[in-house]
C-alpha cells in the first residue's frame, strides 16, 4: 500500500510540473496500475485528462464531482 501511494505521488508531482509527459506514460500503464496509483498520479489533472487517464466516459464529465476541500 505505502510503495503504491508513493508511485501515485511521483506520478502526481510530475504531472504537475509536466502534465503532457505524464499523461502518455499514465495511459501506457492504466491497464497494470491499481486504481490508487491512478486516482493519486492523476489529481492535479485537468478534469478531461483525468477522466481519459481513468478510463470514465464522456457522459460522466457533464457532471463533475465536486470536492469538499
Amino acid at each position: 500500500d505505502m510503495v503504491q501511494k508513493g508511485l501515485g505521488w511521483l506520478l502526481r508531482e510530475w504531472a504537475k510540473h509536466d502534465a503532457g509527459a505524464a499523461v502518455p506514460v499514465l495511459m501506457a500503464i492504466r491497464g497494470r496500475a491499481s486504481r490508487l496509483v491512478l486516482r493519486t498520479g492523476c489529481e492535479k489533472l485537468a478534469p478531461a485528462q483525468r477522466a481519459r487517464v481513468l478510463g470514465r466516459s464522456h457522459a460522466l464529465l457533464q457532471y463533475p464531482v465536486v470536492s469538499s476541500q
